[in-house]
């Protein structure tokens, strides 16, 4: 009873804060098989919050709610909940991100936050300004953040950052070790420096624009150790074809964003290709090939995966073809393709998809198959063998906007949303 007045109190006491300015309330109740849920979200040009009310079937409430509420003042201070992208997360996490190129520019390192989450990673609060990000993580904010204090930052051709960090005691006592510890994996550290340093450049000749940019990063811990981690890419982009070739070595050394060891791929080569033709025709050819450590127990070769992805679009109908081939163990190959079309019309989308197995053993099957239909005022899906449909309507009433939803098995879900301007 005292947390659920303690986060009522927290939660008006936010409404009462943000409520002057642009700025929405979204009340929304839901029913489900074995729980029903009342969620309350703010959102406004300065602050997030939400909290979900549970009740299972028992009949007693559970009460979720993020550890802190988000804060976005001007884009110039960002209070609570941290979510890296750009140089940010290429320094945490080499591997992690496949957004290219990389150069400095402002509000590129921190992403804006509408929703969030119930178990952050990084917590903390972030100074940003035209060409320095200051970043100071804390677990008073959530007591899964890691403690620590960096900066990042450069221009449109040149970056840098740094970033000391350790994780706190009790996100390590909750984490799981392994029996036996890959080194070149590691992530539990607590006196981390995670770096990085890189250059972006671009140049035009006639119609078509050239970029690339390269990067170093390391990441060490004082008692494990660590490593060196470097990349580079290039794009060239016109009016008719667009192509992207990324190269990116290494992979080891700690991991700031979770305790326990990830694996990460020594080698990852990428290339992608669109072609843009008349009458809405496009065509798109992406090729990636994972290279990981070799083994440093016996038992398996060294692992690879292979993604090969072809698309095309005519008119109204896109068609996709993903094939993925993976060598894990010694002789064991997995292979399998994915095929996926759809189509857009007047509002409604159509989706169907299938896999198809291809196995050294056996012959080739069939499995994973879907179909989806998203109309204005209904939706269907048919997914591992089981069928959803529901129906919804929106209404909007001045400064209001009501939804409403009832699926097959007639559960409720509605939802209510006040903008003020």
């Amino acid at each position: 009873m005292k947390t659920l007045f303690f986060i009522s109190a927290f939660l008006f006491a936010v409404l009462a804060t943000v409520f002057g300015s642009e700025s929405n309330l979204t009340l929304t109740y839901s029913q489900h098989k074995t729980s029903r849920d009342f969620n309350v979200k703010v959102n406004s040009q300065s602050i997030s919050y939400e909290v979900t009310a549970k009740q299972g079937q028992d009949g007693l409430f559970n009460l979720e709610a993020p550890p802190f509420f988000c804060a976005n003042i001007n884009d110039t201070v960002i209070l609570g909940e941290l979510r890296d992208q750009g140089i940010l997360a290429l320094m945490l996490e080499p591997f992690g991100t496949s957004k290219t190129p990389y150069h400095f520019h402002r509000n590129a390192n921190l992403k804006n936050i509408s929703n969030l989450s119930q178990n952050p990673t990084l917590s903390g609060i972030a100074l940003c300004f035209d060409h320095i990000d200051i970043i100071a993580l804390s677990p008073t904010m959530n007591p899964r953040s890691p403690l620590g204090m960096g900066i990042v930052a450069g221009s449109d051709n040149l970056f840098a950052g740094v970033i000391y960090a350790g994780q706190n005691d009790r996100y390590l006592q909750a984490a799981s070790c392994p029996f036996q510890t890959n080194w070149s994996t590691m992530g539990q550290g607590r006196d981390m420096l995670f770096s990085i340093v890189g250059a972006h450049s671009s140049a035009k000749i006639m119609d078509t624009s050239i970029e690339s940019s390269a990067f170093v990063q390391n990441a060490w811990d004082l008692l494990l150790g660590g490593g060196t981690s470097c990349g580079w890419n290039l794009r060239l982009k016109s009016d008719k074809i667009t192509s992207a070739l990324e190269r990116r070595l290494g992979g080891i050394g700690v991991n700031l964003k979770s305790a326990g060891p990830k694996e990460r791929p020594c080698e990852s080569l990428s290339f992608g290709t669109t072609i843009n033709g008349q009458d809405k025709m496009q065509l798109t050819l992406d090729y990636k090939v994972d290279t990981y450590g070799i083994p440093i127990y016996g038992g398996q070769s060294q692992r690879k995966t292979i993604n090969w992805e072809v698309g095309a679009t005519l008119y109204d109908i896109s068609m996709k073809a993903t094939s993925r081939t993976s060598y894990d163990a010694d002789r064991a190959k997995v292979s399998d393709t994915t095929y996926l079309i759809s189509t857009k019309k007047d509002g409604v989308t159509v989706k169907a998809s299938v896999k198809i197995n291809r196995d050294i053993e056996r012959s080739c099957y069939a499995s994973d198959a879907t179909f989806e239909v998203l109309a204005p005022k209904a939706t269907l899906e048919i997914k591992n063998g089981k069928a959803k449909l529901a129906m919804n309507w929106q209404k909007e009433i001045e400064d209001l906007k009501i939804k409403v939803s009832v699926d097959q098995d007639r559960y409720l879900s509605l939802s209510v949303t006040m903008n003020r301007t």
